[in-house]
């Protein structure tokens, strides 16, 4: 008997399971992409509170050398207050 030559016969893929691994990948890249925007959110949301804390940190400094400025502009007025009392003391006494 003659061997008829058999060709190995090629596996297609149902409709049903090439619609699945599509839809596989296409959520495995869409979760991929998901994680990616995540991280990137993550990372801008540390860099904008972290200009935000330096931020801050600057005012706080500004107000405590606003601070520093009005105590030395009140204790000049004070000094020029007392001056001027012992001016006048001093012009009532040789007056």
């Amino acid at each position: 008997m003659a061997k008829q030559s058999e060709k190995p016969q090629k596996r297609t893929k149902s409709l049903v399971s090439e619609f699945l691994e599509s839809e596989c990948k296409e959520s495995t890249m869409t979760k991929n992409s998901t994680r990616l925007e995540l991280a990137r959110a993550q990372n801008k949301k540390e860099r904008e509170h972290a200009s935000l804390r330096k931020c801050k940190e600057r005012a706080k400094k500004a107000m405590d050398n606003m601070r520093e400025q009005e105590a030395a502009f009140e204790v000049a007025c004070e000094n020029v207050e007392r001056l001027k009392r012992l001016m006048n003391e001093a012009d009532m006494e040789f007056g």
